[in-house]
């Protein structure tokens, strides 16, 4: 890996995982190794767990199931305002997505038995970081043009 975190021409992501459920989070393990995902990642089991790491760890995208024991994904929207979050959930509730929405979610992928859900992920995290890169780019270039504005003679 080079000093900008790119693996042969793929960036490494920082992934956190926020899943309560232990076959879950195996599934999104065996998942990123069989597809060799670019992804570092860390697998929290609750929004306080996650909101440790939050404080301590530096991550590009965030995945949340919805449902997470000691509060929702809702609670994990509230926390973060610059990282991109994809809500996963088993309820399939459109309420659920509409709030999610609302909240700020980047994407929302409904859970399904047989966890092929897992193959939206890729796709899902790259379109999401790809948006927040460009956000952010769009507001350093609106913060140069503010000051070049100011600086010039009226």
């Amino acid at each position: 890996m080079n000093m900008s975190g790119e693996i042969a021409g793929k960036m490494k992501y920082r992934i956190l995982l926020i899943e309560v459920e232990k076959l879950d989070q195996m599934a999104f393990e065996r998942f990123v190794k069989k597809e060799k995902l670019p992804y570092d990642y860390t697998i929290a089991a609750s929004v306080s767990e996650a909101n440790c790491l939050l404080e301590s760890c530096q991550f590009d995208a965030i995945i949340s199931d919805y449902s997470l024991g000691d509060g929702t994904a809702l609670d994990i929207l509230s926390l973060v305002k610059d990282i991109p979050v994809i809500l996963t959930t088993a309820a399939d509730d459109e309420h659920v997505a509409v709030e999610a929405w609302k909240a700020g979610a980047s994407d929302y992928i409904a859970k399904d038995f047989g966890r092929n859900h897992l193959e939206s992920i890729p796709k899902a995290v790259e379109s999401a970081v790809n948006r927040r890169n460009l956000e952010d780019a769009l507001e350093r270039k609106q913060k140069n043009l503010e000051a070049i504005f100011d600086a010039a003679p009226v």
